[in-house]
């Protein structure tokens, strides 16, 4: 289920991917050396990245393989996500790279670990 609140007036805001977004850890189909890649056995994160195919449809007419693979790793990262408390706050574009992301914050604070 997809909720969007439209109640509040819309705002401007960047899409390109801020530079401290670029050490944000990420779920991601291909990642690329340096990526600071999510463990899902790590203390949940207060924010993730989850990389999407910038031109899926270009991908899907070239590769189909691969749009397929993009596809089934971003609806099982999503999947993830939603079921850890995780909502999408936003839609980023990496300039130096042209990768895209969305955004995903942590909903609920998570319970002190145990002593």
């Amino acid at each position: 289920m997809v909720v969007c609140d439209t109640s509040h007036p819309p705002h401007d805001a960047s899409l390109a991917l801020d530079a401290a977004d670029t050490r944000t850890p990420l779920l991601t189909a291909r990642p690329q050396p340096g990526d600071p890649v999510l463990s899902r056995a790590a203390r949940p994160a207060p924010r993730i990245r989850l990389e999407v195919p910038t031109d899926f449809t270009q991908l899907l007419a070239d590769v189909p393989a691969d749009a397929r693979l993009w596809h089934a790793a971003t609806r099982e990262h999503f999947q993830w996500a939603l079921a850890n408390a995780y909502a999408v706050t936003g839609l980023r574009r990496d300039p130096a790279t042209s990768r895209s992301f969305y955004l995903l914050e942590l909903q609920r604070p998570t319970s002190a670990p145990a002593t």
